[in-house]
């Protein structure tokens, strides 16, 4: 592009003195087109950093979505949309009307509650790696859905520190072990803003949605 570019400026040698109007016409041009180059050889700084911040709620939001899918926690959507004070969410659907903390604290009841304490805190856990800076624990916004579940669980500050700190560990577990299938739903949140949950089974498991499909044709049952 450049050699084309040294080309035309000899060609056009003479030209440039004909005229002092013609003259300031011709490097005007000549700037203009070096600008362009300029444009479009280089990545503006608020650009880069600004891809780098979606990124980074796309790894954040698929944290969540991807941890929630290996517990089994179903999930409507997830997307690196704004709303209300969050650049992204992940919108589930109702709890389970089993799942009355305050009111029953079954194994079956308490198990949920740690998969969605363990769920909260891979969010910060995987943007922190995608960051590549060391995760703080107890830090975050996160942490008050966790601390709030935490709590209605019972029993004593203490005891409810180590169980969060449990917790935490777990969900650091659960983002190093499927840490592929994280970074490549951030990159589908990416290209496309929004997933749904047969979606991001798509990008964690290729080829599901089509078997799905064949087996509910087999036994005679809607899609999905």
């Amino acid at each position: 592009m450049f050699g084309a570019f040294t080309g035309m400026i000899g060609r056009n040698t003479a030209g440039l003195y004909a005229s002092k109007t013609t003259r300031v016409t011709k490097v005007r041009c000549v700037l203009s087109y070096l600008g362009l180059c300029w444009v479009f050889s280089f990545q503006s700084p608020v650009i880069v950093i600004a891809r780098q911040r979606i990124e980074a709620v796309a790894h954040h939001e698929a944290g969540h979505a991807v941890v929630a899918w290996a517990q089994e926690l179903k999930f409507k959507r997830v997307a690196i949309e704004p709303e209300d004070d969050s650049l992204g969410y992940v919108a589930h659907g109702p709890l389970p009307k089993w799942f009355q903390p305050d009111l029953e604290l079954s194994d079956r009841v308490r198990l949920r509650a740690e998969r969605h304490i363990v769920m909260d805190f891979a969010e910060q856990l995987a943007e922190a790696r995608f960051r590549e800076r060391r995760p703080r624990y107890g830090m975050g916004a996160d942490n008050q859905s966790a601390l709030d579940m935490a709590f209605r669980l019972g029993g004593s500050a203490e005891t409810v520190e180590a169980y969060l700190r449990y917790c935490w560990c777990r969900s650091n577990d659960l983002v190093i072990m499927r840490w592929r299938e994280i970074v490549a739903v951030a990159a589908a949140l990416v290209a496309h803003r929004t997933l749904s949950y047969d979606d991001v089974m798509e990008v964690v498991w290729p080829g599901s949605r089509a078997l799905r499909e064949r087996l509910s044709r087999r036994a005679g049952l809607p899609k999905g």
